[in-house]
């Protein structure tokens, strides 16, 4: 799964800073047992010369090697049970004096052998959902927050906004459940305020808890970084690759004001190299197809018909109700 570099970065920041802990919380720990207990810390001294004794009649090649071992195993066995013994006397658990590492498995290096620890996978999806957070401008979106309550309930039945979103609702949260590199496409439609971008992030969310690696931003700010990235100061960036290679890509508010030829390239772009590759996108707008299809060309219109789900949002502005405290 692709993640961008800083987030490989932060990852391995955030395992030094966990090591570094713990061997402080481990010094700090001494202190206190060897403060308490003088003779604890004549026990950990014995036990680090008899340990270095081993080492030392390894290598030996003595005729009495083997005899020296085992009187040092012997000693170092009869020093480790009066460590824990005295340790347990003064109140304190036997592994105390260990460094208390957040991830045992790997002692907070993120590798186990030659494997990634679990814990380095479930770092990157934690620094991918908080990289994704400060893009967006808001906390991550739930579906439990997702309230129907601001949809009426007035209308045909079975064609109500309530009952319309709550099937929106329900599609979402099993499209986020089951999401694979062989998900749909989804084109969310609909007016301002009716959840197009709480959902998706949710979604989003949800995908990255799993396992997968996700990109959400608005269609707007992403042409602005691709611009600056070809014409401007930043050509070091690699934010098309980005877009390009995340297994989910949400575009949030393709409106008509982006439709600049560079706007309308960098779309195509997206959209036709994700669907060669097989890599599901979201795409939110408030335009209608006749209105993408003036702003962003036949042919970029043929794709989001042809090959995205046409997921439709109804009802009132919901959030203007909201902030209304309607």
């Amino acid at each position: 799964m692709a993640y961008e570099k800083a987030v490989y970065d932060r990852v391995h920041q955030i395992l030094s800073q966990r090591r570094r802990a713990a061997f402080e919380e481990q010094a700090r720990r001494r202190r206190e047992c060897y403060g308490r207990c003088p003779r604890l810390a004549q026990v950990d001294g014995e036990l680090r010369r008899t340990g270095a004794g081993v080492a030392k009649a390894v290598i030996s090649a003595g005729a009495d090697r083997g005899e020296l071992l085992e009187g040092l195993r012997q000693r170092g066995a009869a020093l480790a049970e009066e460590k824990a013994r005295l340790l347990r006397e003064n109140g304190w658990p036997e592994d105390y004096l260990k460094p208390p590492f957040t991830c045992p498995d790997c002692q907070d290096t993120g590798a186990v052998g030659n494997r990634r620890c679990h814990c380095y996978g479930a770092l990157l999806r934690q620094v991918e959902a908080e990289r994704i957070n400060r893009q967006s401008g808001l906390r991550l979106c739930s579906f439990d927050s997702f309230d129907l309550r601001y949809y009426s309930r007035e209308g045909r039945p079975g064609d109500t906004p309530f009952e319309v979103m709550g099937e929106v609702l329900a599609y979402c949260k099993d499209y986020a459940a089951h999401f694979g590199l062989h998900s749909p496409n989804l084109l969310m439609m609909g007016a301002t305020g009716l959840g197009k971008t709480h959902l998706s992030l949710a979604i989003a969310s949800q995908v990255i808890q799993r396992g997968f690696s996700a990109l959400y931003g608005s269609f707007g700010n992403f042409v602005a970084i691709l611009e600056r990235e070809k014409f401007g100061a930043d050509r070091q960036g690699d934010t098309l690759a980005s877009l390009l290679g995340c297994d989910l890509l949400i575009l949030d508010d393709l409106g008509s004001e982006f439709s600049t030829p560079f706007a309308v390239s960098a779309l195509y772009t997206l959209v036709n190299t994700r669907l060669s590759a097989g890599r599901p996108t979201i795409v939110n707008t408030n335009l209608t197809f006749a209105e993408i299809s003036q702003a962003y060309t036949d042919r970029i219109t043929s794709r989001l018909a042809g090959s995205y789900v046409d997921v439709r949002f109804v009802g009132s502005d919901v959030r203007l109700a909201m902030k209304n405290g309607l």
